[in-house]
């Protein structure tokens, strides 16, 4: 929908939004970070990628680091007043169908 890259971050269409460095297209990741030299990354779940974020997996598997990404925008947009709308398109549940462990409790 946003380009031929796989994944593809932030093509430079805004699709009306302010905040786009987290736009993504094309596959179902099932981590992410945020790499100082080379910007947004995507992983598959291989046994590489399980080991580098083995420490890290609340903070970069896909849904928790891309619902995180949606508060600090919702959070930044609160802080100076201003409107938003925010679109968060979960990648799970996709193949692999591999999750994270839970390790922690939402409590509502």
């Amino acid at each position: 929908m946003n380009g031929d890259e796989k994944p593809g971050f932030d093509s430079g269409k805004s699709f009306g939004f302010t905040e786009h460095k987290w736009q993504y297209n094309r596959g179902h990741w099932k981590f992410f970070e945020d790499d100082p030299v080379n910007g947004p990354q995507a992983y598959e779940w291989t046994e590489a990628s399980e080991a580098k974020f083995k420490d890290t997996m609340e903070q970069n598997y896909a849904t928790d680091f891309l619902m995180d990404r949606g508060i600090e925008i919702i959070d930044n947009a609160l802080e100076q007043d201003l409107p938003f709308a925010v679109v968060i398109s979960i990648p799970d549940p996709h193949s692999p169908n591999i999750v994270r462990p839970v390790s922690k409790i939402l409590l509502l």
